[in-house]
């Protein structure tokens, strides 16, 4: 299960790449993630990660303003290379299909076990930051 993961990420690093040097399509593609999590059933495959989805966000704004650049280069375009697949409506298993979260969800779990140790060390940073 894990190589098709590793294979879409891998697909989506060029436009990861794109967006990530594009201050515009950083902040469209931040957006249209925002605006999806709200709208994903509750009880559903991913909803156990949308706060942690909704973290990756955050990290990926403090990087990009500039706040917090202690993540690596990598590490910010696998987050990107996942948003671009979460919201994209057509991916391995179509939204709109019953159990189409399924896949976005796998995707965000591969990603989250992959960056954990960045996310961690960011919200240590975050709680230092504000006392």
């Amino acid at each position: 299960m894990l190589n098709w993961i590793k294979k879409a990420l891998q697909k989506l690093n060029p436009r990861a790449q794109e967006i990530a040097a594009n201050e515009q399509k950083r902040h469209k593609l931040l957006h249209k993630a925002l605006d999806k999590l709200p709208r994903l059933r509750q009880g559903g495959a991913i909803t156990d990660i949308i706060e942690d989805i909704r973290w990756l966000i955050h990290m990926l704004k403090s990087y990009f303003t500039g706040a917090y650049q202690q993540i690596p280069w990598e590490t910010v375009l696998v987050i990107i290379a996942a948003l671009i697949y979460f919201v994209s409506p057509l991916d391995l298993l179509p939204d709109f299909l019953p159990g189409g979260i399924v896949d976005d969800a796998a995707v965000f779990g591969f990603v989250l076990k992959t960056v954990r140790k960045d996310i961690e060390l960011y919200k240590t940073w975050l709680n230092s930051s504000r006392e």
